[in-house]
């Protein structure tokens, strides 16, 4: 509903446009715009990766995306943020418990369940989307190193307004061949502000309060939510193939988490060690 009437560069604008707005009315509502502000002048470099992992990139890459893939399955694909948190981990030196390098192995196990391979087209769909939920760990990571130390209404403008220029030469680069009718309208007015905006805005602010890993966690309720909204406005059917992928996400997930422990794995592990020590 929301894309119909709309290029992929004019949706893509708007989306980034109202991402700053609702940013900017946040942190002058709080009354931070001009510490917001100080922030991201003084942080330019670390303002424009922000900026860049969790607004422009993202958002291009899912409206690029989401016309070759249902709902449901962009959700799915998104979903992974937090598996790709951890391998950022990884590669930046800590230590992982075995069960959050299991978890990450069923989680990527429950994304190829979910895409069944695809078409090339859609593959190139598939991998736009795995490259957004990359860009959230990103993201995620960013804030965590070089916003640590600031408010979250500093932090939401300094990963939105950066992007500012990118969306308003997306706006005159190809615009639509008319204007769009008042339902497109009003459901991208609410899906930019609403979903888009001030989900960035909270997102931002439970990074600072709760630490990066407990924020992407958020990610893994997109999905059931995505597929619901789909199914009941859209009237997108969900495949079983997309479910059984889902199912398998969330182990993976529990067992990143540690929500999900495999005692008896664990224990025969303990045991093999425990033999070859004696």
């Amino acid at each position: 509903m929301a894309r119909e009437g709309f290029t992929p560069a004019s949706l893509i604008a708007v989306e980034i446009l109202l991402t700053v707005l609702v940013a900017w009315v946040y942190a002058a509502a709080r009354g931070q715009l001009r510490q917001a502000l100080r922030v991201i002048a003084a942080r330019p470099a670390p303002s424009l990766v922000l900026a860049a992992t969790l607004t422009a990139v993202p958002l291009t890459l899912v409206a690029l995306a989401i016309t070759d893939v249902s709902t449901g399955m962009a959700a799915i694909l998104v979903a992974p943020a937090p598996i790709f948190g951890l391998a950022f981990g990884v590669l930046a030196g800590e230590r992982l418990p075995w069960s959050a390098v299991v978890g990450a192995l069923v989680g990527f196990a429950g994304v190829v369940v979910a895409t069944g391979g695809g078409s090339a087209g859609s593959l190139v769909a598939v991998l736009a989307l795995l490259g957004a939920s990359a860009c959230y760990a990103l993201g995620a990571r960013s804030i965590r190193i070089w916003f640590a130390d600031v408010r979250p209404e500093a932090v939401a403008l300094a990963a939105s307004l950066p992007a500012l220029p990118v969306g308003v030469v997306l706006a005159f680069a190809d615009l639509p061949d008319a204007v769009p009718s008042a339902g497109p309208i009003a459901s991208l007015a609410v899906l930019g502000t609403l979903n888009i905006g001030l989900g960035l805005v909270l997102w931002c602010a439970l990074v600072r309060s709760a630490g990066a890993e407990t924020a992407l966690l958020v990610t893994y309720a997109n999905p059931p939510v995505a597929m619901l909204l789909a199914a009941l406005v859209a009237g997108e059917a969900l495949t079983l193939r997309e479910l059984l992928g889902l199912v398998v996400v969330f182990a993976g997930i529990a067992m990143t988490t540690q929500a999900l422990r495999l005692p008896a794995l664990r224990s025969r592990l303990t045991w093999t060690t425990s033999t070859s020590e004696s």
